[in-house]
């Protein structure tokens, strides 16, 4: 939820030859900027169990671990994720490691550990089949300063990284599979590198209620006042956690 509020005489004042810039659908699109905004970082995150409001995050689907492979079980405070329980459910757990350095002997083995066990791989290129899809689409996310260590092992590339990571046209991939630098994940003091299936997540939200503007109950004491809530009602879903991604992050 977003909002945004003018009086109701900037109209009035601010149309026809007058109008300069349209206040009001300026102050709409900021509103929209910041809703966004919420909406990345929820994204990243993981809302508190007792959070009913929050939609819920790649970290509640991709929890952290303490061991690797697919050993993730449910995020802390909770017992089941979409209201199955992993333990008893072994397919519906996902895949995590720890890492503590930016080397051959660690970060980058447990990626490829990782991208194996997860089944990523790039795209067949080129497609023998015109209209051939799999209907995935992987990527790797990370904060800044994870990035740099990655770009930093790229240009020093030799026999001991080998082909897996590499530098094309200044964006650093790790066999082939792009990895973005995400501002929502600089704060993340664990340092994880995530790796999405985009082709099992979906966002899913209720009809008609994506950036729908409501109007607020006027205030009597500021009667000129005209306030605006924006909403967006949705959840975003995993429907298959194993091979959906994984998350190697420093520990705790």
């Amino acid at each position: 939820r977003a909002d945004y509020s003018f009086d109701a005489l900037e109209p009035e004042f601010n149309q026809g030859e007058e109008m300069l810039v349209d206040v009001i659908k300026n102050r709409q699109q900021n509103c929209k900027i910041g809703l966004t905004q919420l909406i990345e970082t929820n994204f990243w995150a993981n809302a508190a169990s007792t959070d009913d409001q929050t939609p819920q995050g790649i970290l509640y689907w991709l929890p952290y671990t303490t061991t690797a492979g697919h050993v993730g079980t449910y995020p802390t405070g909770y017992t089941t994720v979409a209201a199955l329980d992993p333990v008893v459910y072994t397919g519906w757990k996902s895949y995590g490691d720890v890492w503590v350095a930016a080397t051959d002997a660690d970060l980058f083995l447990k990626m490829r550990n990782a991208l194996s066990q997860t089944e990523f791989m790039a795209p067949i290129q080129p497609m023998l089949i015109s209209d051939f899809s799999t209907g995935w689409d992987w990527q790797i996310y990370m904060n800044l300063r994870t990035m740099l260590q990655f770009e930093d092992a790229a240009k020093l590339q030799n026999d001991n990284v080998g082909n897996d990571l590499d530098k094309f046209n200044g964006a650093v991939m790790f066999r082939r599979v792009p990895m973005m630098e995400v501002p929502a994940l600089q704060s993340n003091t664990r340092d994880p590198i995530i790796g999405l299936n985009w082709g099992v997540i979906e966002n899913r939200c209720k009809r008609g209620w994506w950036m729908r503007d409501e109007d607020v109950a006027q205030d009597p004491s500021q009667p000129l006042t005209v306030s605006k809530d924006m909403y967006c009602v949705y959840n975003l879903i995993f429907t298959d956690r194993r091979t959906g991604g994984f998350n190697i992050a420093k520990a705790a």
